[in-house]
């Protein structure tokens, strides 16, 4: 390790003041300095607070609160220089105050933004088209379009030169909103195809729904009524299929206006119970849009409560927003209002305040200005576009002069560096992941033998029970062969004796049928012995055993057994055919006991290095959930689990029973000592 890591101290030596040259060079050709270093006074833990904090107060329900609390926030972006969320911060403050009709406040927050994306430059003039953009909207809701086209024309610059954080088909949209204003269609066309041909390479369905709008409000505009209504109604699509809230809310706005104008009242009714229930969280500029077309459709309709009530709020919302270009129609509606009520004082005065406010010559005025600007606006960006290809052709001839070899020998060494110390890594990587397989291999070998260790004393104590059973089944065998079985032998003697004796023909049937029974008796005894001491499985195979066993089972009266046996068994031990011998005997008994069978079916089968038994019978099964396990089928299983076999029982009430049990062959043929070391 001490080599290697004098090898990259090495190779830094070596490389470390060739990157450094690469870098200056790289610096001192291509842009500016400030485009790559921004002075930064503020640390990690200042940028994680302050952002923080202006996620807290940007989302806080209380305007107040977090109005209070995005003031101090920038006040500590600007103590450190935290220019990018300055500008974050200063452009949420003027969207506050816009939303709150504080114009001027908004608009001053605005060009603090703007002011400090100037100051930086670099990577911050993107900035600059969002604040040039938000001022323009304030001025187009004002009906300050003079300023306002200004606006939108500074931002499409800024976005040629400097690129933009804002869509630039959303500037060229709102452009169009104030060309339509000014009755200059054409223009405003012109705009939204530009528009959409970037949204269509952006995929912005917003975008598109909002060209599909604007031009219906065009169409509208001209009497084309139809057409207004397609071009609406493809835009209505596409925001309900994206739930584009405020776009749905305010071209349902002009589409009731359409028919309304059209005079088909019927078919806005729709468009305006919509509105009625999209309400809630919606700009209040499109909700006062909404409301100005209420109030008109109330006002012909004769509901003139309703229209007054909605009228008023309209005109409220309308001059705290600043909204001057429905002011005038609120004006002229609320004297048709007042003049079909019977109040004509109030008719007058708001005709008066809709002359006031309705200055066609401003209009004229501010559309020459801004025609002046597209002109001007066309002409900069032709002369930019020619200004910026000779300047590239230029610098990029000084920086193929100055560079080439640098950047040669600068990217060749990087480089080599790079596969060095990629080297180095992988050489390490492998290292750690094989020390890492070793140390997993080992632990997986503790935990296998620990669980093993504990498998082992499980069936060390299963052999160690049944080994007792067994025991205890021999010394009961002993008894009943030695003690019960001597003893019946001796009284069948006796009896014997006493037949052959003269007796009366009574005395002598009395005796006769004694000596059946006993020797009933003698029988039992030596089957019962048999049976807790298979002798014939130490003498014969385990086939022969069984069709010991089938016998006795078949010459009762109570099942018949089938049994089948497939394959050599010789190898196996004695413990291994005593178990499944009791296996066999058990399930058998209890197929007699329990199950109401006629029919039971034994298979034993071996395929390789495997013993499988299956034992089946036609009787009423029973449900595996429901019905608790006796001690014999307990008995069978810790049976199976210490020979480290595998039991699996089916059975359903009415559907008989099967049992399926298998072994490994290999450890039935071992010792019990043998087996037992092994595990």
């Amino acid at each position: 390790m001490r080599s290697e890591f004098y090898k990259i101290k090495c190779c830094y030596r070596l490389l470390l003041p060739l990157c450094l040259l690469l870098v200056a060079t790289l610096s001192a050709g291509g842009k500016s300095k400030d485009s790559y270093f921004i002075s930064r006074h503020f640390s990690a833990e200042d940028s994680i607070r302050i952002t923080g904090a202006y996620n807290h107060y940007a989302n806080h329900p209380n305007a107040d609160s977090s109005l209070d609390g995005l003031k101090s926030v920038l006040a500590d972006c600007q103590a450190l220089s935290f220019n990018s969320r300055a500008i974050w911060t200063a452009n949420k403050l003027g969207n506050l105050h816009s939303d709150r009709g504080n114009a001027q406040q908004a608009i001053a927050y605005y060009k603090m933004a703007i002011e400090i994306a100037k100051k930086q430059g670099g990577t911050l003039t993107p900035y600059l088209s969002t604040g040039y953009n938000n001022i323009a909207n304030i001025y187009a809701a004002a009906g300050n379009y003079s300023q306002s086209a200004r606006m939108y024309f500074k931002a499409l610059l800024c976005v040629d030169y400097y690129g933009t954080v804002l869509h630039k088909e959303s500037i060229l949209i709102n452009l169009s909103h104030i060309l339509i204003q000014l009755g200059q269609y054409h223009q405003a066309h012109f705009h939204l195809n530009h528009a959409e041909y970037l949204v269509q390479l952006e995929s912005n369905p917003a975008g598109l729904a909002n060209i599909y709008m604007t031009r219906g409000i065009i169409e509208a505009r001209k009497k084309n009524f139809p057409a207004a209504i397609s071009h609406l109604q493809k835009a209505l699509t596409i925001a309900r299929e994206n739930k584009l809230k405020d776009l749905i809310y305010t071209i349902n706005c002009n589409l009731a206006d359409n028919f309304y104008n059209q005079g088909n009242l019927e078919e806005a009714v729709p468009y305006l119970k919509e509105l009625l229930t999209l309400k809630d969280n919606v700009a209040p500029y499109y909700t006062n849009q909404a409301d100005l077309l209420l109030g008109k459709y109330y006002l012909n309709s004769g509901k003139y409560p309703q229209a007054e009530e909605t009228l008023l709020r309209a005109m409220s919302i309308a001059e705290s927003q600043n909204y001057a270009v429905r002011i005038p129609m609120l004006h002229d509606l609320l004297s048709d209002l007042y003049k079909a009520t019977g109040r004509p004082e109030m008719a007058l005065k708001h005709k008066e305040e809709y002359f006031a406010h309705k200055d066609s010559l401003e209009s004229r005025q501010t559309s020459w200005k801004v025609n002046q600007m597209e002109v001007k606006y066309r002409t900069l960006e032709k002369d930019k576009q020619i200004t910026e290809n000779r300047l590239y052709i230029k610098d990029q001839k000084n920086k193929f002069r100055q560079q080439h070899l640098l950047l040669q020998v600068g990217i060749v060494g990087i480089c080599f560096f790079s596969f060095f110390i990629f080297v180095i890594y992988r050489i390490n990587l492998k290292k750690k992941e094989k020390q890492l397989s070793l140390l997993q291999n080992e632990q997986s070998l503790l935990q296998q033998k620990e669980i093993s260790l504990i498998q082992a004393q499980e069936i060390l104590q299963l052999k160690a029970i049944i080994e007792g059973e067994e025991r205890e089944r021999s010394r009961i065998a002993r008894d009943l062969h030695d003690g019960l079985g001597g003893t019946i032998a001796a009284i069948r003697l006796n009896l014997g004796a006493a037949i052959r004796k003269q007796h009366s023909v009574q005395q002598e049937a009395i005796l006769e049928e004694t000596e059946l029974l006993i020797r009933d008796m003698a029988a039992e005894v030596r089957n019962i012995a048999h049976n807790l001491v298979p002798k014939n499985l130490l003498d014969k195979s385990l086939e022969e055993a069984l069709l010991t066993y089938q016998n006795a089972v078949n010459n009762g009266d109570q099942l018949h057994m089938e049994l089948h046996t497939y394959g050599d068994f010789a190898s196996l031990s004695n413990d291994a055919k005593l178990g499944i011998y009791r296996i066999i005997q058990e399930l058998v008994q209890n197929i007699i006991k329990h199950a109401m069978a006629t029919t039971a079916t034994i298979q034993i089968l071996r395929v390789k290095d495997s013993l499988r038994i299956t034992i089946e019978d036609d009787g009423h099964g029973f449900d595996q959930e429901e019905t608790k396990e006796g001690i014999g089928l307990n008995n069978v299983k810790l049976r199976v689990h210490a020979m480290l076999g595998n039991l699996i029982i089916q059975s359903d009430s009415n559907r008989g029973t099967t049992i399926y049990i298998e072994f490994n062959f290999e450890q039935l043929t071992i010792n019990d000592d043998v087996q037992m070391a092994i595990h």
